[in-house]
């Protein structure tokens, strides 16, 4: 259809100049005034319509904006588009088309109709939308318009594509409902605490999002320079942290237990290996500080269900490297249960959702009732 639409809007000038000369031979043969008004007034029309066919639609100039800066799974998504111009010149109409993200709402595309008339600024709400985990590529606009008869119409693709990143849902609370859920571990052993290795390393300078804490106030006393102190840290003095990510309807609410985990442990400035088997497996080594969170929660952002048998080697890895995994998954499995029974509960903690159904005694079940209060939502 665009391919044809030059062919279009050529027919219809070709159309107007060949009802215009036909006109004027008749108004030649007929050549008394009222023939010779029509003439004029048609002309007039005519030239209006040319006028307004060469104002450009690249003129406009856009921005999109967000209500918020950061969202989660479940957030309400609110976008206006602020158009804006340099000149005065009158447009009758305009119709703005955004698509929007397969990701996000598949075949959907939001349309707003406005009337600038002589305005060179507009501002455009659009509808709501609910924010879905992942990354969303916004596609450039559509705008639309034509002259006042609607005769001659124009439409134009016009600025820059961009990129919305949608977080799991978090809940802040996560730790707490992981103790309801096995409080006979609770008992022996601060699972769901940060480990830590308090054998002094050395100091370096202070830098944003490290703990006041370890800040040494004597020696940043001598120096002048704030200094904190920093420990020696090795791979299995850090707590560690997996996502078992299988095709499961649960998939998304497993996702969300295990980012809100993590992230609630980076937010206290917590030392994490956090490995994450899915499309694409990543591992990310974080030290103390909320610096890692966007890196963090990116990842989380774009991962995506792999088949078990691909994950599972993956895993057997992760397990040989770690000291102890608390492992979030979407799907108790027997292959998975198989690989968890072979290590041992010393070396890995199961963590699934399920409502009903048996249960496994080494395996920590979560209630998807106990996310509901969430910021965000799945």
């Amino acid at each position: 259809m665009n391919k044809l639409r030059p062919l279009f809007l050529a027919s219809k000038w070709v159309g107007l100049v060949l009802l215009f000369a036909g006109l004027i031979v008749y108004t030649l043969f007929q050549g008394d005034n009222a023939s010779w008004f029509l003439t004029y007034f048609f002309g007039l029309v005519l030239l209006f319509i040319l006028v307004l066919s060469l104002y450009r639609l690249k003129n406009w100039r856009f921005v999109r904006k967000f209500n918020k800066q950061e969202y989660f799974a479940g957030d309400a998504i609110d976008i206006e588009l602020l158009l804006t111009r340099k000149s005065h010149f009158p447009v009758s109409y305009l119709l703005v088309r955004q698509p929007i993200p397969n990701s996000l709402l598949a075949g959907h595309t939001l349309r707003e109709l406005a009337f600038p008339f002589f305005k060179n600024t507009l501002a455009l709400p659009f509808e709501t939308l609910e924010a879905k985990r992942g990354i969303h590529r916004f596609a450039p606009l559509e705008l639309r318009t034509s002259d006042p008869l609607g005769l001659i119409e124009r439409s134009i693709t016009t600025g820059e594509a961009e990129t919305l990143t949608v977080f799991p849902a978090y809940f802040p609370e996560i730790a707490d409902k992981l103790s309801e859920a096995a409080p006979e571990r609770g008992k022996n052993a601060t699972h769901w605490t940060i480990k830590k290795n308090d054998n002094l390393h050395g100091l370096r300078e202070y830098s944003a999002g490290d703990r006041i804490a370890s800040i040494d106030w004597k020696t940043t006393a001598k120096t002048g320079t704030m200094m904190t102190r920093e420990f020696e840290n090795s791979a299995k003095s850090r707590m560690s942290v997996g996502f078992f990510g299988a095709p499961h309807p649960d998939f998304e609410a497993a996702l969300s237990a295990a980012y809100s985990f993590v992230r609630k442990m980076v937010e206290e400035n917590g030392e994490l290996r956090v490995a994450l088997f899915g499309s694409p497996s990543e591992t990310l080594d974080f030290n103390q500080g909320k610096k890692h969170l966007s890196e963090l929660s990116h990842a989380f952002a774009k991962i995506k269900p792999q088949e078990p048998a691909v994950l599972l080697p993956l895993l057997q890895e992760e397990l040989a490297q770690s000291e102890h995994l608390l492992l979030f998954t979407s799907t108790t499995s027997e292959a998975l249960l198989r690989e968890v029974h072979k290590w041992g509960e010393n070396k890995v903690t199961l963590v699934a959702l399920q409502e009903n159904g048996p249960r496994h005694p080494q395996i920590i079940y979560l209630s998807k009732m106990a996310l509901s209060r969430r910021k965000g939502g799945f």
